[in-house]
């Protein structure tokens, strides 16, 4: 089965058979082989050997399923039995986290489902072993509190599946019945009644999706599905993240992303991971509208199906519109999860706008949140054009793991250098900035935060109005400083492959495919600056080569006494590979009515 970047049949081919060959890529990664002498508590190297995340994800046993879906089941149970002996229960690093041990779970039924009748009946022996001890250890260490989030629903549906699938088990029933109750509470508390995720990340709601969908087959193939509210809450996340995408079928990559996944059918990324989730909802719950315009083949795409057609008045809820060739507007408004989201058919693609108003992230820790309130995405096409800086790592990012979330990588308005809510450690903040819609009008809405309150003084205002294929947006500061000047700062992270053109207030941008938009301030007195800026374009990956636009003054200077700004984006036209191309102002200081052509 092929699947994004490659055949599970061709991946198989060299990859380590049993616990001593999985303990050399420990070594390549970490410099150490797990074992009994690691602390419970021990989460990142403090001798420069590297994360522990990379030993955990290894660990997963993900390999397993490729491995099952390639048909190369040979050496499956020998790396399972070499796994277990290298692992004994409740003793090492391998046994410090409960979504690990899920991800074990849904690993070996995943392979017991794909393998054939012998090999199941050899490999029973082992799994009861195996799952007996997981499902123990899940049960007895539950993540709660701060940690409730997807790392508890990984540990309920891993506890579901694993009764469900293996009703022979110890304390299978009170798995059955607690796992029912508790998913049924923790879809409701992980996402908002719009759909929004709770913890403000696209990804991170995606996985947990892919669990709860999950849970959902194994309950339908019994015969006792979940809610219908369970169900309803599950089909406004799905819809949620189908108005996010673009036409290529990706996302803004908002708030932390560390690319974790429930089912594996190969080993390179997966760039197409919310899509492919989303997909998979789409065919479960029969509603062709939440389909992506594109997805990765994937062992997801293989799952049996037993659902009902979702009602024709829940689809029409999420039903994208637009007409490609117009420039009609949509405006889809998600006020309990802070999200507004435009959508402008145009010929050559659809232009979406995501505007972030919403919490800094779920619970009091906010623990996978950025500093983002305000920010602006935007895709056109299948381009994303401005981005999200990304995540870079987690337990051993050090000072970059505080880069990465702060308000300067965001597109969004910056005070001092500060970020708009206060970091007190890798996945969690002291002080959060409020954000809310004062506004709404036919065409936009308004929305402030007061992230910079306390500190400075000061609430960052910000509207945004849809006109055509212009955007429209105005920034302001309202308040009484409390030091003058103050400095202050917008910034826009451009994707990579696009060109930078500035000619003082105006800036054009133009695409690797030829797209082009143009950047024009409403003040003579501003002007746009190119600058360096921080990039992680996959995870543990960190690129230094990318440009955000910029500018930025002083609130209290002479030419700057009222801190307001006004930007205008024309989506202008597709100018040829190569061409020079102006979008020209109908007026000083005003933007472009940019023609298509």
């Amino acid at each position: 089965m092929a699947s994004n970047g490659g055949c599970p049949r061709a991946i198989a081919h060299g990859t380590p058979r049993t616990a001593s060959g999985i303990a050399t890529l420990y070594q390549a990664i970490c410099g150490r082989v797990p074992g009994r002498s690691h602390s419970r508590s021990r989460t990142a190297t403090s001798d420069g050997g590297g994360d522990v995340k990379f030993v955990w994800e290894l660990n997963r046993l993900q390999i397993l399923q490729v491995l099952a879906a390639a048909g190369a089941y040979g050496s499956v149970p020998d790396i399972i039995e070499s796994w277990m002996q290298a692992n004994p229960p409740f003793e090492g690093i391998n046994w410090t986290n409960g979504i690990e041990a899920a991800s074990r779970v849904a690993s070996l039924l995943v392979v017991l489902a794909l393998v054939d009748t012998k090999l199941r009946r050899r490999l029973d022996p082992l799994a009861r072993r195996f799952l007996s001890a997981h499902v123990y250890w899940i049960a007895r260490y539950p993540s709660l509190h701060s940690s409730a989030n997807n790392h508890r629903v990984a540990e309920l549906a891993a506890l579901f599946l694993a009764g469900t699938c293996a009703p022979g088990l110890p304390g299978a029933k009170r798995y059955l019945a607690d796992g029912r109750r508790d998913l049924e509470q923790a879809v409701l508390d992980l996402f908002h009644p719009d759909g929004v995720g709770a913890e403000q990340s696209p990804t991170y709601a995606a996985y947990s999706l892919e669990w709860f969908a999950l849970a959902s087959l194994a309950a339908d193939k019994r015969g006792t599905p979940f809610s219908a509210t369970f169900h309803s809450r599950l089909h406004a996340a799905a819809s949620h993240l189908r108005w996010m995408m673009d036409d290529g079928g990706r996302l803004p990559r908002i708030g932390d992303d560390d690319e974790g996944r429930v089912l594996a059918s190969c080993l390179q990324r997966e760039d197409r991971y919310v899509a492919s989730v989303v997909a998979l909802l789409a065919r479960w719950l029969g509603d062709p509208t939440l389909q992506p315009p594109a997805s990765d083949p994937h062992l997801r795409d293989r799952l049996p199906l037993r659902r009902a057609n979702a009602s024709a008045t829940v689809r029409a809820e999420c039903r994208l519109a637009e007409d490609p060739g117009t420039s009609t507007t949509q405006i889809k408004a998600f006020g309990q999860g802070g999200y507004t989201i435009a959508r402008t058919g145009t010929p050559h693609g659809s232009l979406v706008t995501v505007f972030d108003h919403g919490p800094l992230g779920f619970g009091p820790i906010a623990a996978h949140g950025h500093a983002d309130a305000l920010a602006i995405w935007l895709h056109w096409g299948d381009e994303p054009i401005l981005i999200d800086a990304g995540t870079y790592l987690y337990h051993s990012g050090g000072v970059d793991r505080d880069l990465f979330r702060g308000t300067g990588v965001h597109n969004t308005l910056e005070v001092e250098g500060a970020d708009q809510s206060v970091i007190a450690g890798p996945f969690n903040w002291s002080s959060h900035a409020r954000a809310l819609v004062i506004e709404r009008t036919a065409s936009g809405l308004i929305g402030e935060h007061d992230g910079y309150f306390r500190r400075f003084g000061v609430i960052h205002r910000r509207a945004l109005f849809f006109e055509r294929n212009m955007l429209v947006i105005e920034d302001r500061l309202v308040g009484r400083p409390s030091k003058t000047p103050l400095r202050w700062s917008i910034g826009f992270l451009l994707a990579p492959h696009v060109a930078i053109r500035i000619d003082g207030h105006r800036a054009e941008i133009k695409t690797k495919s030829g797209r082009v938009l143009s950047f024009c301030l409403g003040s003579s007195h501003l002007g746009w600056a190119k600058m360096p800026a921080l990039h992680s374009p996959a995870f543990n990956c960190r690129d230094e080569t990318l440009e955000q636009l910029r500018v930025g003054a002083t609130f209290g200077s002479p030419q700057h006494k009222q801190p307001y700004v006004r930007t205008v984006i024309s989506a202008c036209c597709i100018a040829p590979e190569g061409s020079e191309t102006t979008c020209h102002e109908n007026a000083p200081g005003a933007a472009a009515q940019g023609a298509w052509i």
